[in-house]
């Protein structure tokens, strides 16, 4: 199977609490499932996001993602999407930006 181009596969997660840095990869696979940005983003939370977690307590998750062209070369292709337990509807919500 071919590397995807464009993507490191690394992720850092920071926890802010406890002030510690972990360095996790991508597969792939998942890159071809979810295409980066909010679908990835999505799949982080749900696989780490708890039932039941506060929307504004401290284990609540905030994923920030690089979107599925970042470092392609492709012009105007750096955008990034934010992921989290929304504290207004208490379900997902997500944004991009990027230029």
């Amino acid at each position: 199977m071919k590397e995807i181009i464009g993507t490191s596969n690394r992720v850092l997660e920071i926890d802010l609490s406890s002030r510690e840095v972990k360095e996790f990869t991508v597969t792939d696979n998942d890159r071809r499932l979810y295409l980066g940005g909010k679908g990835l983003g999505l799949k982080i939370l749900y696989e780490r996001l708890q039932p039941g977690t506060d929307p504004l307590g401290k284990d609540n998750i905030l994923v920030f993602m690089m979107g599925v062209l970042m470092g392609s070369g492709a012009p105007c292709s750096g955008r990034f999407s934010a992921v989290t337990k929304s504290p207004l509807t208490s379900t997902i919500t997500g944004a991009n930006a990027g230029g």
